[in-house]
């Protein structure tokens, strides 16, 4: 299945290129340069769009964010020029959008552009640390301090007090209202576990990863590690901080870092993964 998705990508890849894709509308049949070309305005108008219906909590479709995502990450695969712009764009809007399916669209692109462009390997993992620490000012995904247990969705409300503190109900529990609360806590936190998985993976796989891929990493884990005072308090949380926490470790064994930037980010990866049995039991 997955050779046979690649397979379906670089069809449609190639359409594009050719001009036979409906994406162009014609454009890259004139004489113009692909640099200059019609295509190319009309897709760097189409993506600040998206981007900005993101921005503001628009609706944008599944079928237009995946065919735009091809179209820029073909572009990239075609060009010879440094296209920061469509770099930029490819990583803010899956952040912007941070639902499950978009940031799922975004990374697919990722490891595709990486690939087919290695020029732009180190630019879209700087983008990508620059954009996580938008989450965390944000308080997105695995950063939501506020996220609780809704009356309305569950009979109780979730707090950091001592459940032994409460009155004890016999009552059956309502399965349906605690189904749909986790799938609403896991649809929050899935953007930040996709792309904890990538990076691990991206570590595992790569072997010698340039320096400065690693250092953008470094950066996003450490902010990680440093606003675990932010991070959600919510027992589903705990898959997102595992992730952390191996991240961090597999950074100190990579062994690319400076011996002060590895001490740092040791002695933070502890005091991370134990502040977890600090707080009480919920």
């Amino acid at each position: 299945m997955a050779d046979l998705a690649k397979r379906q990508r670089w069809r449609y890849a190639k359409n594009i290129i050719e001009g036979t894709s409906a994406l162009t509308d014609g454009a890259s049949r004139d004489h113009d340069s692909f640099v200059e070309s019609k295509a190319k305005r009309n897709l760097m108008a189409r993506l600040t769009s998206i981007e900005m219906r993101s921005q503001h909590a628009q609706e944008v479709s599944e079928r237009e964010l995946y065919e735009t995502f091809i179209w820029a990450g073909t572009h990239l695969y075609a060009s010879d020029e440094d296209e920061h712009f469509f770099v930029r764009k490819l990583i803010s809007i899956p952040f912007n959008l941070f639902t499950s399916k978009a940031m799922e669209f975004g990374i697919s692109t990722w490891v595709w552009v990486s690939r087919a462009r290695p020029s732009v390997h180190t630019r879209l993992f700087a983008e990508i640390a620059k954009n996580w620490g938008w989450t965390i000012r944000r308080g997105k995904g695995l950063f939501t301090s506020h996220l609780k247990y809704d009356r309305s969705t569950y009979p109780s409300n979730f707090s950091i007090h001592n459940p032994f503190s409460r009155a004890m109900e016999y009552k059956p529990t309502d399965m349906h209202r605690r189904a749909k609360h986790e799938k609403y806590v896991q649809e929050t936190f899935a953007p930040h576990l996709f792309i904890l998985r990538y990076l691990r993976q991206h570590i595992q796989q790569c072997g010698a990863v340039d320096s400065h891929t690693i250092f953008s990493i470094y950066r996003l884990t450490m902010a990680s590690l440093n606003a675990s005072k932010h991070i959600s308090k919510h027992p589903l949380a705990r898959e997102g901080r595992l992730h952390l926490v191996l991240l961090g470790f597999g950074l100190v064994r990579d062994g690319q870092l400076s011996m002060k930037m590895q001490t740092a980010l040791q002695l933070s990866t502890y005091r991370f993964a134990l502040s977890w049995y600090a707080r009480p039991p919920m």
